[in-house]
């Protein structure tokens, strides 16, 4: 692989994250729709799998309202997280795919509970809500925030602070962690 083959894989990602289109962003990661998927034994659970190994990738959940990420690269004790490095790599194809799916499986007013699973359900890395999130209930006036430690693999069910602490998060982390900054603006809108 050259230095044109990097170059070119890069505007296919760029282009395909900007084409909105959840199979062709899913290809572009070597996904491809699982045929079983709502079958017997799947009635309610739609399954995409990496197209080479044939192992789960990513598995929506449609009456849990749930979606989970699955891959782990490399073997048992070096390795890292596939959607990790999705994620820090190709940021805006990984929005892209997620809004994808809920857009696709899921209502506009629904609260989707995404996870990052390593190779177990019980492998739980982080878990994270997606939709509306009505903060104008809470009396102590809180934020809550979905994506703010993704990739920490922090396991988090909610994480709530009051704007200000959430302004001093982001300084401290902001060096490290550009995910706290754009989770921040997100959660201010």
């Amino acid at each position: 692989m050259d230095i044109f083959d990097v170059y070119d894989f890069q505007n296919q990602v760029e282009n395909v994250a900007k084409e909105r289109n959840l199979k062709e962003s899913l290809k572009s990661l070597g996904i491809v729709y699982f045929d079983g998927s709502l079958e017997k034994g799947n009635e309610n659970r739609i399954v995409f799998e990496f197209s080479k190994s044939r192992t789960m990738a990513i598995e929506v959940r449609l009456m849990e309202k749930k979606i989970r990420f699955w891959g782990w690269i490399g073997d048992r004790l070096k390795g890292d997280y596939f959607w990790k490095y999705v994620f820090e790599n190709y940021g805006e194809l990984w929005r892209s795919v997620l809004s994808l799916l809920i857009s696709k499986y899921f209502s506009p007013i629904e609260c989707i509970s995404c996870e990052i699973v390593a190779t177990t359900e019980s492998d739980l890395l982080c878990q994270w809500i997606e939709g509306t999130e009505s903060t104008e209930d809470t009396e102590d006036n809180t934020l809550y925030v979905g994506r703010l430690l993704l990739f920490g693999f922090i396991p988090l069910w909610k994480v709530k602070h009051t704007k200000n602490e959430w302004k001093k998060i982001a300084l401290i982390e902001s060096s490290k962690n550009k995910i706290v900054e754009y989770q921040l603006q997100e959660d201010i809108k």
